[in-house]
């Protein structure tokens, strides 16, 4: 316990730090994302390009925002989960 711990004060743990397989679920998700996104850039001139990348810049803050608060979120959660599994009692139950 005390070496995740460290690791974590010590930024050692980072879970955004991963990288992802390409063959994933999520891999080709995003490598249709990118095909798409470069056909309109063919689309559109210099200044409509400009417009594209101001709103796919406020869609990724709007995105690291929403991740962010998820898992803390979900950190909260699991520790409540761990509190009540270490604390809680059965109200028909008692141990012996």
């Amino acid at each position: 316990m005390d070496d995740i711990l460290s690791d974590l004060y010590y930024g050692e743990i980072t879970p955004i730090a991963m990288e992802f397989r390409r063959c994933s679920e999520y891999g080709k998700a995003l490598a249709e994302v990118t095909r798409l996104s470069d056909e309109i850039r063919k689309l559109l001139g210099p200044e409509h390009a400009a417009l594209m990348d101001q709103l796919s810049s406020a869609q990724l803050q709007t995105i690291d925002i929403s991740e962010r608060e998820r898992f803390i979120l979900g950190f909260r959660l699991g520790a409540k989960v761990m509190i009540s599994v270490l604390t809680g009692e059965s109200d028909t139950f008692k141990m012996l």
